[in-house]
């Protein structure tokens, strides 16, 4: 291989590692990757000064996420999440739904007896710094701020303008999905400690 090829490929291959827009045609499901049948397993914890404390020292993990089915929403399919919480001695079940349309990550969850509150909670194709209007809970609109990005993973904040109590963090890794969040005001938070996907 002669030398201006070989630079010719190099430089191509370093351009390709500077994008700041490092998501490819397969939208949000790189960061989120939502298959039925996927499974994610987190232990809650507690920050104490710069140090996390597990709530559950001697539990692998306290919390899963699994996809269990579908559900159709004013003609959006979505993705059926079951969560269980093993905190304390008890076992708690929970049902979110995801859906992801081009680079954004939607969710709903029941408010009330046939009432779903959500909208849009990630804009993965968004770079360091980028804001958007996430989603609405009652009068209270979130606004979502990309904190960081790497092509392998990226940190949103979210916040209430004039809202006080209500800031939190998620993190997103490539192929894997969310592996952290994180209430940036209570100090608390769940890290993945491994997933199953299919």
């Amino acid at each position: 291989m002669t030398p201006v090829k070989l630079i010719s490929i190099s430089l191509f291959f370093f351009l390709i590692g500077c994008n700041e827009n490092p998501v490819g045609p397969a939208g949000g499901n790189l960061f989120f990757p939502i298959a039925q049948g996927n499974k994610w397993y987190y232990r809650s914890y507690y920050m104490s000064g710069d140090t996390i404390k597990f709530s559950n020292p001697d539990k692998e993990y306290d919390i899963t996420y699994e996809i269990v089915g579908e559900k159709e929403f004013d003609g959006k399919k979505y993705l059926i999440f079951e969560r269980r919480s093993y905190l304390m001695y008890s076992s708690a079940i929970d049902t979110t739904y995801y859906r992801t349309e081009g680079n954004n990550l939607f969710w709903l969850w029941r408010v009330g007896t046939n009432r779903y509150a959500g909208g849009l909670i990630a804009k993965f194709e968004l770079t360091t710094g980028d804001t958007f209007s996430a989603y609405q809970l009652d009068v209270f609109q979130y606004i979502g701020v990309v904190v960081e990005k790497s092509f392998t993973s990226i940190k949103f904040h979210y916040y209430i303008p004039g809202g006080a109590d209500e800031d939190f963090e998620l993190t997103f890794q490539r192929g894997v999905g969310l592996v952290n969040t994180y209430s940036t005001d209570w100090l608390i938070g769940s890290i993945l400690v491994k997933a199953e996907l299919k």
